[in-house]
This record gives structure tokens, sequence and C-alpha cells, in this order.
């Protein structure tokens, strides 16, 4: 622990309310950053199952970015589904109906990989199974990335108000943990406006 290396630990730290309230809102973040990167990596797994010709490692922008997202929304990741909306310019025509901002290329190598996963000719109860998951985490992935962002929000909150309590806390800096000693335990994992 950095902390301990510049002789800093205490065995027993009372917090004023407001730090020990954004110290508690770093734990729930934290659990759930984790709970989001587990539905991230199930969802992963679900999806190469439906799409192994699609290199997920590669391509995690054609499915975790926007246009992936819509498609999961609308065709549950569902192959048959995608293919049985008509050509490629209907496809595109319904993720693109939202005004979602997603490249022709990305939505392209959706489409050619529910052409390569349509043709193994799973059982439409297999397919049906499949998107229903796909559809579960979908939704618990949107719940854990809102949730996320409620608890930026009141981490910034209560950081602006430790703020304009406390010049010496320091500013937001993109990129990199500022430690400063006085207040290690206050800025570690913090880069909030100031």
């Amino acid at each position: 622990m950095a902390v301990a290396k510049i002789g800093k630990l205490l065995a027993h730290r009372l917090l004023d309310e407001q730090y020990a309230e954004l110290r508690e809102h770093h734990v729930v973040y934290m659990a759930a950053e984790q709970e989001r990167a587990r539905c991230k990596t199930e969802m992963h797994h679900a999806l190469k199952a439906i799409f192994p010709d699609l290199n997920l490692s590669r391509e995690k922008k054609a499915l975790f970015g926007p246009g992936g997202i819509r498609m999961m929304e609308l065709f549950h990741g569902n192959p048959d589904w995608i293919i049985s909306s008509g050509d490629f310019e209907s496809f595109v025509a319904k993720i693109r109906a939202d005004k979602t901002r997603v490249q022709t290329a990305t939505l392209r190598k959706i489409w050619e990989a529910a052409q390569a996963s349509h043709t193994q000719q799973v059982s439409p109860i297999v397919r049906a199974a499949q998107a229903n998951r796909i559809a579960h985490l979908a939704s618990d992935l949107s719940t854990w990335t809102r949730r996320l962002e409620t608890i930026e929000d009141k981490m910034e909150l209560a950081y602006r108000c430790l703020k304009s309590q406390d010049a010496r806390l320091p500013d937001r800096q993109l990129g990199c943990i500022v430690l400063c000693v006085d207040f290690v335990d206050v800025t570690k994992g913090l880069a909030l406006d100031g």
C-alpha cells in the first residue's frame, strides 16, 4: 500500500463526514465497475458462441460500441433476426433509425458475421435462448453503466464540495492518480473537476 510506504498509515482513522462519504462512494464505484466488467466478459463469451467468425479481440468496438449496442437492443444478437431484416441497407437503416452514429464498416462486419453464423443452421429454439441471454446481459450492462455514471456524479459533487472548503486538494488531471501526502486517501483513484 502506497500510504504505508510513506509512513502515513493510521490504525484508526476518523474522517470528516464528507471524506467518509467520498470514500464510501469510491468503494461502491469499484464494486459496480467489477460487475460491469463481469457482465461484459460474460457477454463476450455469449457473442463468441453466436458469432464465431467475428474476431472479438480485434472487433470489440463492433459489438460494444453504439452499433453493437443498438444491434443487441433490436435483434438481441440473433443472426437469424439480423438477416431477416432484409438486405444490408435495411439493416443499416434500422440501426441508424434513432440517429445512432456508427460507421458503415462496423455495421458491415456485424452483417457479415451474422451471415456466416446464419449459415450454420442453428435450431430456432437455441437461437431464441441465445437471444434471451444476450438481451438480459445487455440490460445488465446498461444498468451497471448507468449506476457508474450516477456514482461518478455523486463523487464529483462530494469532491467539489471538499475542494471548495480546502484549496490544497488537487485539481483534475486526466489519466493519472494524484497523490498528495496529506490527502492521499481522499484523492486516490479520483480524477474529478476542481
